[in-house]
């Protein structure tokens, strides 16, 4: 998928019909700062920024005899994923930034036309540097934009993430959603009732789920 709101599944899942919802570069790099052939296979772990609210990885998947790689990307500011296919890896000669070229998928899982790339930097097994930059609509990884101090992980940092910087704003729009539905006659539940608090948290874990298997690449 190109772009998943977690605010378009809600809506579906309450009946609600239709969709809304710097650091320094060290002179010497040493071999721990360097990128290895293997990883032109797709880097492992996750990466994250906590201040720039984002999250990727990479991912590849087998669908028959063939293997496809992907990008995933989250922006839980905005709590969309992106998903993009991999067009080519490449390694710079010091062996410090990878560079991954994709294009988005849309909605239908068809490819975009336009390309995009961006460069991830290495300080250490652990530590890095990327770029956010806002195409269009989308916040993107790119060669171009704000730097962010990137953290490598090999746990999934989703859900944590996800309570962290979406979920209040999610919820904030679901219950809209229903005050503005009972307000107006389409429903009878009140949305400040035991009934109505349980469609709120029913729409805000629809909303998880969604992006979650969206963010890992499910179904």
């Amino acid at each position: 998928m190109n772009k998943t709101t977690v605010t378009t599944v809600v809506a579906l899942a309450l009946g609600l019909g239709g969709g809304y919802l710097a650091t320094q570069q060290p002179t010497v790099a040493q071999a721990s700062a360097k990128f290895a052939k293997k990883d032109l296979q797709n880097p492992s772990g996750y990466y994250y920024t906590n201040k720039g609210r984002y999250a990727f990885h990479w991912q590849n998947k087998k669908s028959g005899h063939k293997t496809y790689h992907y990008l995933v990307m989250s922006d839980f500011k905005a709590g969309i994923v992106y998903t993009g296919s991999i067009s080519y890896h490449q390694i710079s000669a010091n062996r410090r930034t990878f560079t991954t070229t994709f294009r988005l998928l849309d909605n239908g899982g068809k490819l975009t036309s336009t390309k995009y790339k961006f460069g991830l930097y290495k300080l250490s097994n652990s530590k890095y540097r990327v770029k956010l930059y806002n195409s269009g609509s989308r916040r993107l990884v790119s060669n171009h934009g704000t730097t962010y101090a990137i953290t490598r992980t090999t746990k999934n940092p989703f859900t944590r993430m996800f309570n962290a910087y979406t979920k209040k704003s999610l919820k904030a729009d679901i219950n809209k959603v229903l005050t503005e539905r009972y307000n107006d006659g389409y429903s009878k539940v009140d949305p400040k009732s035991s009934d109505g608090q349980k469609a709120l948290n029913t729409g805000v874990h629809a909303g998880y789920v969604y992006v979650k298997d969206a963010f890992s690449l499910k179904g």
